[in-house]
């Protein structure tokens, strides 16, 4: 018996459990895909169906609405596939099993698809009625829209003549969206000279910034912890010579940052540099005490070190760059109120041996300002000796004045439920922004997203990374470990009396409820969460003898399974004592007496020429080879290297003529490079001259 079977619209809720049968996860929409297909030839409807298995059908119009715009409805077919621990469902060959509680309909241990999977059954239930007055309606139905919009990326337009476009995939009834921004992801590189100094290191760390989205909360006017680094070492720079060893901060581009670090190398004495320092984070601190009241800048020394830094040149490239190159909200709407229509954030800084790079995210509802922006910061970056490269460019939905699907729908919406809707755009990208550049002049409306408007999600690779840093890099670890494996702590409650705080006589206990804690030996710390969507989620870590290990856990359970991820992270940290062993690159190294020599034509000798052959040498990074890494049973390092066989006078001492590189299931892990250990000149006229001469005398003396 139908599990929906009683439910209104009846044709609606016919085709959701038909859809509900069918298997459709991310890049697996074959099926769901043919259904589509066959449901239009059953139907003689025009239907086009891609190579990545989108699929389109057109309906002409009923009688009498021949001469009405034709409207495109649009939604996608695939679905987050998860399930509950216990669940058998496999997602690439098994239906779901509905239930109906109360108001909601739901999947029994699984993730339902409704979020579109309602839409494409409207859709097909408007195909099916013969009933409904409707101009030419073009369904597009795209693939892959889970995983990064992947099916409006590959779509066809050609075959549509709508121009008008009602999106479907909604779940808050009366929010309208009616723009979005496009944007792209901006990576500036700038060549890198080092030189070995000296000093007093003076380290600076950039902490407890609020952070958020970088398109949805950028206009809170929160602070950038990469622009407030960037802004320290420009003050510091007209008034004390600092040499910059190390600079670091963020992790993802659309992110704004929360922690940077940086290290600088000092000759005379530090003590005048901190309080200056001290002195900018007061300015700092109190500028941002409302957006960000936590933030914290502080200062450490270590005397007598020994580092390469930066170039003096390079130094000061590094400095202007970050603090010339714009950063944040650009310019609002003059459309709609309160929306930021540009701005970019520098999501990640780093500063390897050969370049600084700087990564932002571009954002604009306005195409040619986007496209401006993108050329502002080529000119900036290139004038100082860099290269910009940009990825993932997709366009703006931009905001129209004139709306006549709007206008109605807003009209309609008031008719049907006696109150104005929501109408809003967005600083992020959605579907219909793709859409709109492939159509010209196309009128789209969509009725908001998830609640979320496509905020990225945090995943579990970050929070294992989160976690890895906190025991293993934080200058905090210690702290931190402390607190994480606290069984219980109790504290009194404190009340203000006159300018100081007594106690209140209240206390107060706090208990760890990490259980993980207690069930291995060696476990260091954890923390546990928990939200509706995601479930029981948890992160913890392990450490025996010189192996440690991270796990981390998402959708481990919902009510009432909390233990599900004790146990999940057992499984998980056996798996790992049983499956990896220490190592280190040392031991698939090459040494140069593994290299054949290189011959070196036309090279001047003591005499006459000939040909020397020269062993390469390799340039190793030693701190970095003999770093500790698991390697799975069985996994090891495949080697590869590349230099020139043969060279042709003059060479010199240091010259670069190839690379070895490390890799690790076909992923790069380490890469050197090779070079000419002596200088050989080239034969010339003169040294020709040298050697007759010499010859000469050689000759006559005997």
């Amino acid at each position: 018996m139908s599990a929906l079977a009683g439910l209104e619209p009846k044709e609606v809720f016919h085709y959701f459990e038909e859809i509900s049968n069918i298997p459709r996860p991310s890049y697996k929409e074959e099926k769901i895909s043919n259904y589509l297909v066959n449901f239009a030839k059953e139907r003689n409807l025009e239907y086009y169906q891609d190579e990545v298995k989108n699929v389109i059908i057109i309906k002409e119009a009923a009688p009498g609405y021949e001469d009405v715009a034709p409207l495109m409805i649009q939604g996608h077919m695939d679905m987050v596939c998860e399930k509950e621990p216990g669940s058998t469902i496999d997602f690439e060959n098994d239906g779901l099993t509905l239930e109906v509680n109360g108001d909601y309909i739901s999947a029994k241990g699984t993730t339902l698809g409704g979020d579109d999977g309602i839409a494409v059954a409207y859709a097909l239930a408007i195909l099916d009625s013969d009933s409904i007055a409707h101009p030419r309606i073009e369904f597009i139905c795209t693939v892959s829209e889970e995983v990064g919009m992947e099916g409006a990326v590959a779509l066809d337009v050609s075959h549509l003549k709508a121009k008008k476009l009602l999106n479907l995939d909604s779940e808050n009834e009366g929010i309208m969206l009616v723009s979005c921004a496009g944007g792209c992801s901006t990576v500036c590189e700038l060549p890198a000279e080092w030189e070995k100094s000296a000093g007093n290191l003076v380290s600076i760390h950039v902490a407890g910034l609020k952070g958020g989205h970088s398109g949805v909360e950028i206009d809170k006017g929160r602070a950038n912890s990469n622009i407030l680094l960037g802004r320290i070492l420009l003050e510091l720079k007209d008034e004390y010579h600092y040499q910059i060893a190390a600079l670091s901060g963020g992790n993802k581009q659309n992110a704004i940052p929360r922690e940077s670090a940086a290290e600088l190398m000092v000759q005379e004495d530090a003590t005048q540099l901190v309080h200056k320092i001290e002195e900018i984070a007061e300015k700092i601190t109190h500028e941002f005490s409302t957006s960000d009241p936590d933030i914290q800048i502080s200062v450490a020394v270590e005397e007598n070190c020994e580092k390469e830094v930066l170039t003096e040149a390079a130094a000061r490239k590094t400095v202007l760059l970050i603090n010339l190159l714009p950063n944040g909200i650009l310019r609002m709407s003059d459309d709609i109120k309160g929306l930021v229509e540009t701005s970019l954030n520098l999501g990640v800084l780093t500063l390897e041996k050969d370049k600084l790079t700087l990564q932002y995210a571009v954002r604009s509802a306005v195409g040619t300002a986007k496209e401006y922006l993108l050329k502002r910061i080529a000119a900036l970056v290139e004038e100082f000796g860099g290269r910009v490269t940009n990825t993932g460019n997709y366009p703006a939905w931009e905001y129209r004045r004139d709306s006549v699907l709007r206008d109605d729908m807003v009209r309609i919406f008031k008719e049907m439920y006696g109150k104005e809707p929501t109408v809003e755009a967005i600083h992020a990208g959605l579907e219909c922004g793709i859409l709109a550049g492939k159509i010209d002049g196309l009128d789209a409306v969509s009725t908001s997203t998830d609640g979320q408007t496509h905020i990225h999600s945090t995943t579990a690779a970050d929070l294992a990374r989160i976690m890895s840093y906190c025991i293993t890099s934080s200058p905090k670890k210690e702290e931190f470990l402390t607190i994480t494996r606290t069984a219980s702590h109790s504290f009194t409650g404190f009340q203000k009396s006159g300018e100081d705080y007594v106690s209140d006589g209240r206390t107060f206990t706090c208990n760890n409820h990490n259980a993980f804690l207690s069930m291995m030996e060696g476990a260091l710390s954890g923390k546990t969460g928990f939200t509706a969507n995601a479930g029981y989620c948890y992160v913890g870590s392990l450490r025996q003898e010189d192996r440690t290990f991270v796990v981390a856990l998402l959708a481990c359970g919902w009510p009432n399974n909390k233990s599900y991820k004790w146990s999940d992270t057992k499984k998980l940290m056996s798996y790992g004592l049983e499956n990896y062993t220490t190592h280190t690159l040392q031991e698939a190294l090459l040494s140069s007496s593994d290299l054949p020599p290189v011959p070196v034509c036309d090279g001047a000798g003591d005499i006459w020429n000939a040909a020397l052959s020269e062993t390469p040498y390799i340039k190793r990074d030693e701190a970095f080879v003999n770093k500790k890494i698991l390697l799975k049973q069985g996994e090891h390092f495949q080697v590869q290297y590349e230099y020139e066989k043969t060279l042709t006078a003059p060479v010199r001492n240091g010259q670069k003529i190839g690379e070895i590189r490390y890799y690790l299931d076909d992923t790069l892990y380490y890469k050197e490079s090779i070079h000419v250990p002596d200088s050989i000149d080239a034969i010339t006229l003169p040294y020709c001259i040298r050697q007759s001469i010499r010859h000469f005398l050689l000759y006559t003396s005997t």
